[in-house]
């Protein structure tokens, strides 16, 4: 267990603001993304539904 919590804090000691935001970024695009896809299944099978 403490080496992940060394593992850690090497981490975050080398990734700046710019990078830390980047991957923020990437996280909320990918949730963004598996949003938008079960938006359009869903709108699909309302279709059918309705056919």
């Amino acid at each position: 267990m403490s080496s992940f919590s060394e593992n850690y804090d090497n981490l975050k000691n080398e990734l700046n603001k710019d990078q830390s935001k980047l991957i923020s970024l990437l996280f909320f695009g990918i949730i963004l993304g598996r949003v938008y896809e079960k938006f359009l299944k869903i709108k699909k099978s309302i279709n059918r539904r309705f056919k």
